[in-house]
């Protein structure tokens, strides 16, 4: 009887991590790019060398690789398989300007370099490129900074978090569209591109709800043995609001100048805590 239960405990989980790989429905129907690395109907290839990978739900949408990639940058593990960017290669999709989530599984060679960017002269999805952070302060698209992003399922901050050396799951929601056409580059630098091994990239141009969220990404843990994911909802512990009767700096006051940039970004701030709440 108790080898009967085992076995019955093991099936069940073993359907259950199946059903979760299954891509759900808000991948399938309103994902408006799809790129699977072990997809087999989706690599593009001639000569013996990648040129690219398609969205396996329509070959038209193509991410074209900035030069043939040799088949043995195609890493198979099992039934699956990453591809392999090397140093200053890329991908190219369709200019994409209105993306308002995310979802990437990853390996970084360089922690700092790009995980999405854009051949024109913007640079929305920017790196830290000295330390390694996820996000800069600087030069990261304020949509990014006051959305939402999570690293194998937890919340955190993307201007404090690197990501670690093994395969990852990053998501990310932001509350304005945010613009990219490559993947692994920054606007067509070959010295800031390439040295990442990729497996899956889904991107939206329509809001997402938590359950949507949560959807995509337990399909990606299971699918891609996230074994360090867990879900997490709850907003982080955020400090008060400054206000313009905050000092500057001990002993200063705010000039009457800044002030009234302190209420604008107050009013800012509690605008996208709103828009944001869900999260």
């Amino acid at each position: 009887m108790k080898t009967r239960c085992f076995i019955l405990v093991f099936i069940s989980l073993s359907l259950t991590a199946r059903a979760f790989a299954t891509p759900p429905s808000v991948v399938r129907e309103r994902a408006s790019l799809w790129l699977d690395a072990s997809q087999t109907n989706g690599l593009r290839e001639s000569d013996a060398h990648i040129t690219g990978l398609c969205d396996p739900r329509d070959s038209n949408r193509v991410a074209l690789a900035s030069q043939p990639l040799a088949a043995t940058c195609l890493i198979r593990d099992a039934h699956l398989a990453s591809l392999e960017i090397p140093e200053q290669r890329w991908l190219t999709f369709p200019d994409t300007t209105n993306i308002v989530a995310a979802f990437w599984v990853i390996q970084t060679r360089n922690p700092a370099l790009f995980l999405l960017g854009r051949t024109a002269k913007t640079y929305d999805f920017h790196r830290n490129m000295q330390t390694g952070e996820l996000w800069d302060q600087r030069y990261t698209s304020p949509a990014i900074l006051a959305g939402a992003t999570f690293l194998n399922g937890r919340r955190v901050d993307g201007l404090s978090t690197t990501l670690p050396e093994t395969r990852a799951l990053v998501s990310l929601a932001v509350p304005a569209p945010v613009a990219a056409n490559t993947l692994s580059c920054d606007r067509s630098i070959p010295s800031r591109a390439g040295n990442l091994r990729f497996s899956e990239l889904i991107l939206f141009t329509t809001p997402l709800t938590t359950n949507d969220m949560l959807a995509v990404e337990r399909y990606l843990a299971a699918k891609w043995a996230i074994t360090d994911y867990a879900e997490q909802r709850d907003l982080p512990q955020e400090p008060p609001l400054r206000t313009w009767a905050d000092p500057a700096a001990p002993g200063a006051l705010l000039p009457p100048d800044e002030i009234d940039c302190q209420w604008k970004t107050l009013a800012y701030d509690l605008t996208q805590r709103e828009r944001f709440a869900q999260f």
